[in-house]
């Protein structure tokens, strides 16, 4: 029975088996993580509408399991979930005891964050070697996978999030007298107008960056809305993020190779292959595989009975497409690595 008190067994027998895996022909894949400590963290990246909610629940029960101290935004120390204001934290600052740990011990987190908040980890010593300044959206030197946390991140068409996210933020409420229509009865105009000024909100705050190019967003460091009211994002806009909004607002493709080169030092979920992901994710974090499959996965089909990708209109699939073309690239990428991840476990022909 291995616990967190056993660090150097765990740092030894880790050890071993990321020799093996390199030894499998897998070293441009990331390494296993049989336990998440403080100093080697866990974190998921969870990007809205990828069935991320489902492993954030995995993950928080896990982590109490284990006695590792976790930050899992909706979640206390019980690992019980709250509906409440805790919800809308997309960064470190409400890390408490009260909510899974204090911030020096954490040692897993899962949330709405982005690329780089393992900086606040005080025990995890984050020596990143790519230019890591608020400023900047350019890679300058090659990332170092023992530079970076444990990280898995899902992915999922642009098209179908997009969707998604219309019938979860729009359609049940009352936005520009869209609420409650279709998709496919929207005009070109309405869906324009979507994409471009809609961040949904909650508590007076916003809650996501909308519609387009978010996942680019999250990986290059580029979330301005995220857990601000509007007054805050005006602020940062005239502070010290001005060059974000200079980089989002300049219409100027954002730098998909940069997001991609960061996705692939994460494991990758796919949210329309539920059961591939979760071979995935045993394989490479079996220190949550059983909460993982005890959690419940009906909020997956929840979709079905809208529009997807192949039923929604073509000229608003093509709209959708045009305003996420940083995060078209990203998801073929991640489609590529995850079929490289799920050949690597037939490789070695571990059973589901």
């Amino acid at each position: 029975d291995l616990r967190l008190s056993d660090d150097h067994c765990f740092s030894l027998f880790e050890a071993a088996m990321q020799a093996a895996h390199r030894s499998a022909n897998a070293p441009h894949l990331p390494i296993i993580q049989l336990h998440p400590t403080a100093t080697q963290p866990f974190v998921f990246l969870h990007h809205e509408k990828t069935a991320g909610s489902t492993i954030r629940a995995a993950v928080a029960q896990a982590a109490r399991r284990l006695g590792a101290s976790f930050y899992v935004p909706c979640y206390d120390a019980d690992a019980i979930y709250r509906e409440d204001r805790r919800c809308y934290s997309f960064d470190l600052e409400n890390a408490s005891t009260l909510n899974g740990g204090p911030l020096n011990e954490l040692a897993v987190l899962a949330g709405h964050f982005q690329w780089n908040v393992w900086r606040d980890l005080p025990k995890f010593n984050s020596t990143l070697s790519d230019d890591t300044s608020s400023s900047s959206t350019r890679r300058t030197t090659k990332d170092k996978g023992e530079d970076l946390p444990s990280c898995l991140s899902t992915v999922r068409h642009p098209v179908d999030r997009a969707i998604s996210l219309y019938y979860e933020r729009v359609y049940s409420r009352d936005i520009n007298d869209l609420g409650g229509r279709r998709l496919n009865d929207l005009r070109v105009e309405d869906l324009a107008f979507l994409l471009g000024a809609f961040k949904g909100s909650a508590f007076s705050m916003y809650r996501d960056e909308g519609f387009c190019d978010t996942n680019c967003k999250m990986f290059l460091e580029l979330n301005v809305y995220k857990g601000r009211m509007p007054v805050e994002v005006e602020n940062a806009r005239l502070g010290k993020e001005h060059s974000k909004f200079e980089v989002l607002e300049s219409n100027l493709p954002l730098d998909a190779d940069l997001a991609i080169s960061r996705l692939k030092r994460c494991v990758v979920g796919l949210q329309e292959d539920w059961s591939g992901t979760l071979e995935v994710i045993r394989y490479w974090f079996p220190w949550m595989a059983n909460e993982l499959e005890a959690s419940s996965f009906s909020r997956l089909n929840a979709g079905h009975r809208f529009e997807n990708r192949y039923t929604l209109r073509p000229d608003l699939v093509h709209l959708i497409e045009q305003c996420n073309q940083c995060d078209m690239k990203l998801y073929e990428a991640a489609v590529r690595r995850y079929s490289e991840q799920l050949e690597f476990i037939s490789f070695l022909n571990i059973p589901p």
